[in-house]
């Protein structure tokens, strides 16, 4: 996660029309505030409990790991309660899914894609994580690394 948690401040954003109105109800940041995508989705598979220290993320199970699975799961396991937060959940299965019909990903998968596989899956070829990263640093509002937010 880069410092700034994908937050980054753009001054002259209605110098890019494409960018739309900022965020305005950060609850710890101001200014015209903008997220990348992707740490936006990192968030929607993230666990929505506070971050967990090395010592108990082995403990963790796989589900408690992914914050719209996990989501799913609870409501099918213990039907709806107090704390379910289906707009939350909702709006993060539809922008996962957004996020994989915009990306168009077409690495093309074979037998090293299917469930006997048991190492790490079809190779993909990616962005350069680095410059994203350097990108959002230089923006950035703060330094803070969280997944999930406040």
């Amino acid at each position: 996660m880069p410092l700034g948690s994908g937050s980054v401040a753009i001054p002259d954003y209605r110098d890019h029309p494409l960018l739309g109105d900022p965020i305005t109800d950060d609850p710890i940041r101001s200014g015209p505030l903008f997220e990348a995508s992707w740490t936006h989705a990192l968030h929607c598979v993230s666990t929505e409990a506070p971050k967990p220290s090395v010592a108990s993320i082995n403990q963790l199970t796989a589900l408690e790991l992914y914050y719209s699975v996990d989501s799913y799961h609870q409501l099918i396991v213990n039907g709806r309660t107090d704390d379910d937060n289906p707009t939350h959940a909702g709006h993060c299965f539809e922008y996962l899914r957004n996020s994989i019909l915009c990306n168009l990903d077409m690495t093309l998968e074979g037998s090293m894609s299917t469930p006997d596989d048991h190492e790490r899956g079809q190779p993909h070829v990616c962005r350069n994580r680095e410059h994203a990263i350097a990108w959002i640093e230089a923006r950035r509002v703060d330094d803070l690394q969280d997944i999930v937010g406040p």
